[in-house]
């Protein structure tokens, strides 16, 4: 066990010995792994002493760092504790920012879409702005008990009312990204039903043409005409400009 000034960091197989106190939980997605890790300790008051459980080793890390800051961890226990919370979420809207910014590009990709699919990256950003959410839910929620007893709290709990906020118009902005992918999706196929329907529509002439003179009737002039081949050849041709000049002129053209 290594204590802080006030301040005390136990394991689980030391937390029996605290029986008498009640521990509350704090879980916090762990930012190098959103979708997958979690970060968990608990935290107690008990005799003017702030107490951690923590087995990650991640309460002391932030400790130190505080310490080498020059935080004041001799302050009353609620200070320390405000002085944690405030540490432990000092580059929430930084990391906020960086979805913004990838979302923006997800976006900007989009408006020259051609076909990749990203479907992926948005739902994982989805999941991790949801679990972001549910976090700052549960600081809320702890904020809120807190500035009960203690006033400084309230600043913390607006500070999280705004990350929330944030993450919630994150998510809202994904659906719109997702909205504006599968509706390119549509337009997309949409183009390529028009090609091919043009396709099919300049070539269905060409197949009655052949299929008529695929009939080989004795009676057919064309078949002993020595420029049969060549006329049927040309007319097809013309056939297939005609049909090109009308769909130009029409604006019928991808």
């Amino acid at each position: 066990m290594k204590t802080l000034e006030n301040v005390q960091i136990i394991t689980r197989e030391e937390y029996k010995t605290y029986d008498l106190a009640d521990f509350l939980t704090i879980i916090m997605p762990d930012k190098s792994d959103l979708s997958h890790r979690e970060i968990h300790f608990l935290y107690c008051f008990k005799d003017s002493n702030l107490i951690f459980v923590d087995d990650s080793g991640m309460v002391l890390q932030l400790l130190e760092e505080m310490k080498e800051e020059e935080k004041n961890l001799s302050a009353p226990p609620e200070i320390v504790f405000y002085e944690f919370l405030e540490y432990l979420t000092k580059d929430e809207l930084a990391f906020l920012q960086s979805y913004e910014q990838e979302m923006s590009e997800i976006e900007e990709s989009l408006m020259h879409y051609n076909g990749e699919d990203i479907s992926g990256r948005i739902i994982k950003s989805r999941k991790e702005l949801l679990k972001l959410q549910s976090c700052y839910y549960q600081l809320i929620d702890l904020s809120e008990t807190m500035k009960e007893t203690y006033g400084i709290f309230t600043r913390f709990s607006a500070k999280m009312e705004r990350l929330l906020s944030e993450a919630r118009d994150l998510r809202e902005y994904s659906l719109q990204i997702r909205e504006l992918y599968q509706t390119q999706i549509a337009v997309r196929q949409n183009k390529i039903m028009q090609l091919l329907t043009m396709v099919t529509t300049i070539f269905m002439p060409l197949t009655l043409l052949t299929g008529w003179y695929g009939m080989n009737f004795s009676q057919m002039p064309e078949i002993t005409w020595k420029y049969g081949y060549i006329a049927v050849a040309m007319s097809a041709l013309v056939i297939i400009l005609l049909e090109i000049w009308f769909f130009k002129r029409k604006k019928w053209f991808l």
